[in-house]
């Protein structure tokens, strides 16, 4: 006796198991296309992210070596408030 195959997929942040038989075409279609994206693109956009991290961390190094040796350091707050400055240039009055 031949047993059915079932996919387990997750929908609307469930885990819902269907049997392959009980599938449309299409259904079949879009789980090739859903396949496809998390076997193909998406370790091609982990290794592009990675990429950028790391050339982000040259730059940094770079940009170290070219800031003057004198400089102050700003305490940071213990409000618990988060600044986010990124690539920022930020005048300050002394």
């Amino acid at each position: 006796m031949e047993e059915n195959k079932h996919i387990r997929l997750t929908v609307d942040g469930e885990v819902r198991e269907y049997e392959v038989d009980t599938l449309s075409q299409e259904a079949k279609n879009r789980l090739g296309v859903l396949g496809f994206h998390s076997q193909s693109i998406m370790p091609l956009l982990t290794e592009i992210i990675r990429l950028v991290q790391l050339g982000n961390q040259v730059d940094q190094g770079q940009l170290t070596g070219l800031l003057p040796e004198r400089y102050e350091v700003i305490p940071e707050e213990t409000s618990g408030k988060v600044e986010v400055l990124d690539s920022e240039v930020v005048e300050t009055e002394h």
